[in-house]
């Protein structure tokens, strides 16, 4: 998704992305 930095857990992006993520499968929502 962000390349190099959407492995890295401090950037802002991918742990906006993984809190979704995480919000939609607490919810039932499974995104892919």
């Amino acid at each position: 998704l962000l390349g190099g930095h959407g492995y890295t857990k401090e950037h802002p992006v991918e742990r906006w992305y993984r809190d979704l993520r995480a919000i939609g499968v607490a919810e039932g929502v499974v995104l892919i």
